[in-house]
């Protein structure tokens, strides 16, 4: 399964495993949301670079039927000024973003059905149960599987380099479905370290749940510690 991944370069100071870093580029994340029919998602993610002091901003379209980019996307901006303001670069992707977004229609927000900030202490990253109705009932879980494999160019760190597998567990009588599997990593990833779930976004309503994005959290190698940026794993569950 293709997916989105969405990092860049990093440097060789990190604990693997930890759930949360010290200095680097830890990118925050908003969710804009699904079209009405479900077959788009979009996401911004937003920081200022280590090392650089650069502030970022970019815009990511999913076609979720073929974990594909859509709408021209990614729009990224980056201005090369570190007293430009972060602000500043998010209006400037917003307006890069507007027109597709719209024609996609692109305006639902979808229903934030777990969520596991890197802030949170004792949180455990690579498992998240949640319900998928607001009703008391079936209990839904995400677990993510890390492993390493190796990557060219990532052979000089001490740490494992790693991929990940995701899991979504809707009926303990059943065999976990896999919604994604690492067999490679893409250069676009850059050495990554450690995985962690950070949201879980439902598109329709409670009562018929037929469609998830799983954010990830990509820790990798970064210029001053470990950065942080997110990739989307989409999930037909219906």
């Amino acid at each position: 399964m293709r997916f989105l991944a969405l990092c860049f370069s990093l440097a060789a100071t990190i604990l693997l495993g930890i759930n949360h870093a010290n200095a680097g580029d830890q990118a925050e994340r908003r969710i804009i949301g699904f079209s009405e029919n479900g077959a788009y998602f979009a996401f911004e993610q937003f920081g200022v670079q280590d090392g650089s002091g650069f502030p970022y901003s970019d815009i990511f379209i999913l076609n979720i039927a073929n974990d594909s980019w859509a709408g021209g996307s990614p729009f990224r901006t980056r201005l090369d000024d570190e007293t430009q303001g972060l602000n500043e670069a998010r209006t400037i992707t917003a307006g890069k973003a507007a027109a597709a977004i719209s024609s996609l229609g692109i305006h639902d927000a979808g229903i934030l059905l777990a969520s596991n900030p890197i802030t949170e202490i004792g949180a455990d990253a690579h498992h998240v149960a949640f319900r998928p109705t607001n009703q008391i009932g079936a209990e839904w879980q995400l677990d993510i599987n890390q492993f390493s494999l190796p990557v060219a160019g990532c052979s000089g760190f001490d740490q494992d380099i790693r991929g990940f597998a995701l899991f979504l567990t809707m009926d303990e009588n059943q065999e976990p479905k896999n919604l994604h599997q690492d067999h490679s990593i893409p250069s676009s990833r850059h050495c990554p370290l450690n995985y962690g779930i950070s949201d879980v976004i439902l598109h329709g309503d409670y009562n018929a749940p037929n469609q998830l994005i799983v954010l990830v959290r990509v820790m990798s190698v970064g210029f001053e510690g470990p950065d942080l940026r997110f990739i989307a794993i989409p999930a037909i569950v219906n």
